[in-house]
């Protein structure tokens, strides 16, 4: 097995700490050696202690070695912490931690502390999200997603390139919150998803299939917990990580082509109907979707406007249309979801694209409304849209909807009304 890689020691001590990379320089160089070295032991520094032996030279700023290889971390920490208070600009090269069974042990072992670190401080505290992962931690859902979330974090650790992927989750933890919330909440939503995608997993009983859809939520955006700026660089970075820990091209592909979907200029990426085909890419920009529009308009997931707005990104291309039905049978009740994917199914019939419209908040969409007055089932009553119809999120999306006025469609809200009250029925029956 490969060394296992760090950009510096206080990635490392980081990971040991559970302390933010920038806060530990900055702890070290206003408190000093000795007392930083005190405040790291309250908070658990192991390092000092242990046999974990450099695996390769380390070197300063000007190309001299200061650490020969072999050589184990606690003898020389010292004097290199002193190097950082005394020289403000000092830096070393990467280093590199030689993979001896003792060294692969401490590694997992930190890395499952602050897995669950995470999931319970970041993930199963989300009060929007509560009811979520109170069925996933008691195994309410069809896929039992935290044993499988829990396989992925097991084969990122069976290399040293996923044990390097997983420290640099780590390194920020706290500064990369919002990040790493937002792809665990994917993860999780797109494993209690699957089973609606009976056709997807046939002769996948290991579960290979699952792990794969775990592991490219984790790894979409590797490269800014990486604290990579660059866009096109973040995503050939990501996608490369993913490549060398999921041996699967349609995962590589789906995590590079999502920057474009992300981008400042966003894309209706599933216009192109080869993206369609990429189960991956599907579920990883409409699950982001969700989560983002879930987050910026501050509210839960089983709110039915979140869906609308979802449903209406997919007409747009933004999201993929199979995905947006998943997702609302996931989180609204049977007979909301019905309804909503009905309304979608046959607003298309008509050609004047009408608009599917709630009179109160989380109603469901009980009217639709023609933007054509002299149409033969326009109604009598009108509504007005005082402005154009955005959708925001990542980036903030022109809607089809128009301002204007417009009237009520007899013809499809009837239809609606007579499916919703047909589903209702079933459903007290």
């Amino acid at each position: 097995m490969r060394n296992i890689e760090h950009n510096n020691i206080f990635e490392l001590i980081s990971l040991d700490t559970g302390i933010s990379e920038s806060d530990l320089i900055t702890k070290l160089r206003s408190m000093g050696r000795r007392s930083f070295l005190d405040y790291a032991a309250k908070n658990g520094l192991t390092l000092i202690g242990t046999s974990m032996p450099f695996g390769s030279e380390v070197f300063d700023p000007n190309g001299k070695i200061l650490i020969n290889s072999g050589v184990p971390i606690g003898k020389y920490l010292d004097a290199l912490l002193d190097r950082y208070v005394n020289d403000d600009r000092f830096q070393t090269s990467s280093i590199s931690i030689k993979c001896t069974s003792d060294v692969l042990s401490y590694y997992r072992s930190k890395t499952y502390e602050r897995i669950e670190m995470i999931l319970n401080d970041f993930i199963f505290s989300q009060n929007q999200y509560s009811s979520f992962y109170d069925k996933i931690k008691e195994n309410m859902l069809e896929v039992k997603a935290l044993d499988v979330f829990n396989r992925a974090v097991d084969h990122m650790l069976a290399s040293s390139d996923g044990i390097t992927a997983m420290v640099k989750i780590f390194k920020n933890a706290t500064d990369k919150r919002e990040l790493i919330t937002d792809n665990f909440n994917s993860a999780f939503i797109s494993l209690a998803l699957t089973p609606f995608s009976r056709n997807i997993l046939i002769g996948d009983e290991s579960g290979g299939f699952l792990t794969k859809i775990a592991l490219t939520s984790i790894l979409q955006n590797i490269a800014q917990l990486m604290d990579c700026d660059n866009n096109q660089d973040c995503m050939e970075r990501s996608a490369q990580i993913a490549k060398s820990l999921i041996n699967d091209d349609s995962v590589e592909d789906a995590i590079r082509i999502k920057t474009y979907a992300d981008g400042d200029k966003s894309v209706p990426i599933f216009a192109d109907q080869i993206n369609r085909k990429n189960f991956f890419l599907r579920m990883l920009i409409t699950v982001n979707l969700f989560v983002e529009l879930v987050k910026i308009n501050k509210t839960d997931p089983h709110n039915l406007e979140v869906h609308k707005s979802l449903y209406e990104l997919a007409e747009l291309g933004y999201a993929d249309k199979e995905m947006v039905s998943f997702i609302s049978k996931l989180f609204l009740p049977a007979v909301k979801s019905l309804v909503l994917e009905y309304a979608y199914k046959i607003k298309n019939s008509c050609g004047a694209d009408p608009v599917i419209w709630s009179t109160i908040g989380d109603m469901l969409p009980v009217k639709f409304l023609c933007p054509k007055p002299n149409c033969l089932h326009a109604g009598q009553h009108k509504t007005f849209i005082p402005e154009d119809v955005k959708i925001e999120a990542d980036n903030v999306y022109q809607t089809r909807i128009n301002a204007g006025m417009y009237h009520t469609c007899k013809m499809l809200t009837d239809k609606l009304q007579d499916y919703f009250k047909s589903v209702s029925q079933k459903a007290e029956d």
